[in-house]
Formats: structure tokens, sequence, C-alpha cells
């Protein structure tokens, strides 16, 4: 008998960037800790780079 429920693993990639060059924000890395940590609340594995160098 097969299932039809199949696992799913839920990712997620978060870049908060305060550093702007010509305009800095204040509350982007806030805003992207709280967006981690409610996604790991409902069981996402979460990434997240701040203030990120392109160079």
């Amino acid at each position: 008998m097969s299932s039809s429920l199949t696992y799913q693993r839920k990712q997620a990639f978060i870049i908060g960037i305060n550093d702007y060059v010509s305009s800095p924000l204040a509350c982007c890395i806030n805003d992207a800790e709280i967006l981690k940590n409610t996604l790991e609340s409902i069981e996402f594995t979460v990434k997240m780079q701040i203030n990120p160098n392109l160079k």
C-alpha cells in the first residue's frame, strides 16, 4: 500500500542588509532575525546572511 504523504524539506535563505552605502537602514537585520525564528518554529531549516559582502 503506497502512502499519499510525502516528506518535503522546508528550507529558507534569508538576507538581512542594513549597511547600504547611500542610505543605511536600521531594522532589516532585526526583521530578518524575527523571520528566521518564526520559520524555525514551524520546522524550516534556515540559512541567513547578515550584510553580505559582494566582493
